[in-house]
Formats: structure tokens, sequence, C-alpha cells
């Protein structure tokens, strides 16, 4: 029983490392698509009138805003990965001092 419950935790530590990387090269991916579109729509919207420093200023803060938001949403999976990491890693310590005691 013991084993089974090892073998169920190191896929599940394996699984949350496997989808929490997935999770971020997808995030990664889609951020700069985002961000860019967002800098181009506020280039249309300020490109119609007299563009103030506020107006500038807004624009900006508004695209790092959304880019920081991006950046902030890695932080589950980044979570999910270190759990993985810490399930698989304390299972195999565990096999490995099972196996050289006498």
């Amino acid at each position: 029983m013991g084993c089974e419950i090892d073998t169920m935790i190191r896929k599940i530590g394996y699984m949350l490392l496997f989808t929490g990387f997935a999770a971020i090269v997808l995030m990664c991916l889609t951020a700069t698509p985002k961000t860019y579109a967002l800098s181009i729509w506020h280039r249309n919207h300020l490109a119609h009138k007299q563009i103030t420093a506020d107006d500038a200023s807004d624009a900006i803060r508004d695209v790092t805003l959304k880019a920081n938001g991006l950046v902030r949403q890695t932080m589950w999976p980044a979570i999910g990965m270190l759990i993985g990491g810490l399930m698989i890693g304390t299972r195999q310590k565990k096999e490995s001092q099972h196996a050289s005691a006498p």
C-alpha cells in the first residue's frame, strides 16, 4: 500500500510540474501579442487628438499595469511546479533511504 501511495504522489508531482511548465510557456507566448495589441489600440486612440502629457502617461500606465497583471498570473503555475518538484523530491529521497537501509 505504501508503494502505491508513493507512486500516486510521484505521478501527481510530475503532473503539477509539467502542467505548471506548460501554463507558464503559454502565458509567455501570449503576453507579447496582448501587450502589443494594447499599445497599438492606445496609439490609434490617441492619434486623433492633441496628446497631452497626461494622456500619454495614462496610456503608458495602462499598458504597464496590464503587462504586470500578465506577469503576476505566472505565480500560480510556478507554485504548482514548486509543489510538484517537492513531491517528487521527497519521494525519491525516501526511496533512496529505504534502499540503503540494511
